[in-house]
């Protein structure tokens, strides 16, 4: 898994993450699923999930074509 804010990556993780059977739910902005506390402040963009990894070149053209609508450019 490849974390990407802003077009830029910034941290990956190796480790098979796979959902038990029954659970339907992801949370994403939080540590866990503990306390109000621990969820991120501030907003989310664009949550993308996908069942297959994709390049990098991929993840640069998605973010190309979505920045404009947050007035987010490039470092």
């Amino acid at each position: 898994m490849t974390l990407w804010v802003d077009g830029e990556e910034i941290g990956t993780d190796t480790t098979d993450i796979a959902m038990a059977a029954g659970v339907d739910t992801i949370t994403l902005g939080a540590l866990g699923s503990s306390t109000m506390a621990e969820f991120l402040t501030g907003t989310l963009g664009e949550r993308l999930l996908y069942s297959a990894a994709v390049t990098d070149a991929q993840i640069m053209d998605l973010f190309r074509r979505a920045r404009s609508r947050y007035g987010v450019t490039l470092r």
